[in-house]
């Protein structure tokens, strides 16, 4: 979906501009497998915050409202 998407985006422009936006998905200067390493990470980071923010929810669920 988007994310992926944006990443394209972002190679694309740094590719061409030579300017890329984040320094931590920069190939110029990671090479491929330090572009990987970096999309793994942002994508464990992102699943770890999707754990915590279920746990969250399981321990402090959110009362329903009743209709007035």
């Amino acid at each position: 979906g988007y994310p992926i998407a944006y990443l394209l985006y972002v190679q694309v422009y740094g590719t061409l501009t030579g300017n890329y936006l984040y320094f931590f998905l920069d190939r110029a200067k990671l090479g491929w497998g330090g572009l990987a390493g970096q999309i793994g990470l942002l994508a464990l980071f992102f699943l770890a915050l999707e754990a915590v923010t279920i746990l969250v929810n399981r321990v402090w669920p959110v009362k329903e409202v009743e209709d007035a």
